[in-house]
């Protein structure tokens, strides 16, 4: 037995048009209507207290130690020098600079600084130096006491 093709051509119809709107609604690209005003991410900045010690091989004419343009501390002329400071950290991280003058008849320094900060442990670096010199230290704190 045949079937009648009107009759299949007419179900074949029925059933696309079924299908045209679940395909058309889940193919859609969706339009954000209400613009959502995002604020940005806050910047968690804060202020610690910070003793450096520093030691040389050979005694420096001078030291300063900046974060940014604004000087920390100074000092200079013995083999070992301590001070006090404040940093800034911005997620558990900073950025200090050292600038370091040599006598001229010092031609090579071993610099050993030890940073205690409070809450946070220890950091510490060491570096050859000579003449006038500058040296960035990355701070960087990941595992908190």
């Amino acid at each position: 037995m045949k079937g009648n093709p009107r009759f299949e051509i007419f179900l074949l119809a029925i059933v696309g048009m079924l299908l045209i709107y679940p395909l058309q609604v889940l193919t859609r690209a969706s339009v954000e209507t209400a613009h959502v005003h995002k604020d940005p991410p806050t910047v968690e900045t804060k202020r610690v207290n910070a003793w450096i010690d520093l030691r040389f091989s050979a005694a420096p004419q001078r030291i300063e130690v900046f974060q940014g343009d604004q000087s920390l501390w100074q000092g200079g002329g013995d083999q070992r020098d301590d001070g006090d400071l404040e940093i800034m950290l911005t997620h558990n991280q900073a950025q200090l600079r050292l600038e370091l003058v040599w006598p001229d008849e010092v031609e090579d320094a071993y610099v050993e600084c030890v940073l205690e900060v409070e809450a946070y442990k220890d950091l510490r670096k060491g570096f050859w130096s000579e003449g006038r010199d500058e040296k960035i230290w990355n701070l960087r704190w990941e595992d908190l006491p």
